[in-house]
């Protein structure tokens, strides 16, 4: 089917340039560009559409990281803020055990 488009278009195109009508030549080559091109413009909106998505994901991804990070800096301000000096083993796991199911808790906010 493209394959005998193609041909139509190279018959008529000849037969433009033989006949003299230029005019209708180029015009009918910017009209086949305007398709064309309204084709390339439909490409590029779906591949922005998609890019945009991605960027957007990559920010929330980003914007939790950072969330992240930021708890992860409090709690280490308050570990080393606190005075566990004269605290044995036992207690120092306990609490780091502690810690670690609030951390992987998934059932808190």
């Amino acid at each position: 089917m493209k394959r005998w488009l193609y041909v139509g278009l190279a018959v008529l195109c000849i037969w433009l340039l033989m006949s003299g009508r230029l005019e209708l030549l180029l015009l009918s080559l910017l009209g086949l560009g305007g398709a064309g091109s309204a084709k390339l413009a439909s490409d590029y909106a779906s591949k922005k559409k998609a890019s945009d998505e991605a960027s957007e994901e990559t920010r929330k991804t980003i914007g939790s990281a950072r969330d992240l990070l930021a708890k992860h800096e409090e709690e280490v301000r308050e570990l080393e803020e606190a005075d566990y000096g004269s605290a044995d083993i036992g207690t120092l796991i306990d609490g780091a055990n502690e810690r670690e199911r609030r951390r992987t808790d998934r059932t808190e906010p």
